[in-house]
């Protein structure tokens, strides 16, 4: 088994910690006015691209490991299927029905939570994989029917490629797939795509271009161009630094540059190209680079858990005796409160939900495909036979 890609890691960890910073609004819910001033600047929705790009690119280098040559597609399919429905649903429906109970007790009681049928549409958004389009609808005023379980959009896109690329793979064979995607990209690639259209919550571009990566990692001219200038720390550090820092700039001046979200894609397909190679390119190292690792790994539950508690971090701070409003002592507080709750929540969640029913999936897949080898090797010897 291939051992697994730290740097690729530490880029989910950049993710995630984009995308909490990206929802303080949430959690500020006064609006303060030293966050309102750093979104002027920049602002790191994007960090959602980088997550599209590492899926693309970590699936297909999977799916290319297990299958060099394109089998049956109930080979290629059910399986992933399978691990990827074990990895990701339970996870998902524990934390929307949590809120959608939240929403309906106490705790909710100056409906910061919203009501309790607009979080149960959310569920059933998420659990159909439309919650894009149900989010969308939102954003768009076509609909007043969402709750705050607004990150799953990103999850349902997700979940909607999952479902075509065994298909796609299928269909056209690994060779023929690159080209797809380079199809899916050009596409979308001169779009304009403020937040609130359509074209936002379905773009597929980034993770395309993860996929094509994966498609190209064994290509000579992917060893000609390695960046190993990167192999120097401060360099690496620097480039990270700079590419986010692109991302939080794109964003925040979105009404200024027509193809932001364009830029944001690529920003993101160089990030997950650098990291592919796992040699330290992005200037991780030591203490930082474990921590980097440790968030990496919880990073599903932390973007699921976040928003949840965000919305309830006010009357949980108030029980304990913080006011966040006082000064910017007791906003730093709330602000460490509210992240070591959501640390602990997202630990809980891996170690007793995640990790367990991933192996389940792991498990249950495996013995579908030697049920399903031990059928094919029945029927070519009874075909022999014959």
């Amino acid at each position: 088994m291939q051992s697994k890609n730290i740097d690729i890691e530490i880029l989910r960890a950049i993710a995630v910690g984009m995308t909490l910073f990206a929802h303080l609004d949430a959690l500020f819910f006064w609006q303060s006015p030293t966050l309102v001033k750093i979104n002027e600047v920049v602002r790191f929705w994007g960090g959602v691209d980088i997550f599209f790009c590492i899926s693309g690119y970590v699936i297909t280098a999977s799916l290319l490991r297990e299958h060099p040559q394109v089998p049956s597609f109930s080979k290629i399919a059910i399986p992933f299927w399978i691990r990827r429905f074990w990895r990701l649903t339970p996870s998902a429906l524990f934390w929307l029905l949590v809120v959608v109970a939240l929403s309906a007790s106490a705790i909710n009681d100056d409906g910061r939570l919203l009501s309790l049928r607009n979080n149960l549409t959310d569920l059933a958004a998420a659990v159909l994989n439309v919650a894009n389009f149900h989010i969308w609808s939102c954003y768009a005023g076509l609909s007043q029917s969402c709750g705050v379980n607004q990150v799953y959009w990103s999850l349902s896109l997700e979940e909607q490629c999952y479902l075509i690329l065994p298909i796609l793979i299928y269909a056209l064979g690994w060779k023929r797939l690159a080209g797809a995607m380079i199809v899916v990209i050009a596409a979308q690639v001169l779009l304009s795509r403020p937040i609130s259209t359509l074209a936002w919550f379905v773009r597929t571009d980034a993770l395309a271009a993860g996929v094509l990566i994966a498609l190209t990692a064994n290509n000579q001219i992917f060893s000609k161009i390695e960046p190993k200038l990167l192999a120097n720390r401060f360099l690496g550090f620097a480039f990270t630094a700079a590419a986010i820092a692109a991302t939080g700039a794109l964003a925040a001046h979105a009404s200024k540059i027509t193809l932001h979200t364009t830029g944001i894609m690529v920003v993101s397909a160089v990030l997950v190209w650098v990291a592919s190679y796992g040699r330290s390119y992005l200037g991780f190292s030591g203490l930082p680079a474990r921590v980097a690792t440790y968030v990496g790994s919880r990073s599903y539950a932390l973007y699921l858990i976040h928003v949840p508690v965000y919305f309830v971090a006010k009357p949980i701070s108030e029980f304990v005796g913080i006011s966040p409003q006082e000064s910017m002592a007791t906003s730093a507080l709330y602000l460490f409160f509210t992240m070591a709750l959501v640390l602990v929540l997202a630990e809980a969640n891996y170690r007793f939900i995640e990790l367990p029913l991933r192996d389940r999936g792991r498990a249950i897949a495996d013995r579908w495909s030697k049920r399903s080898q031990t059928k094919s090797a029945v029927k070519s010897s009874s075909y022999q036979e014959g």
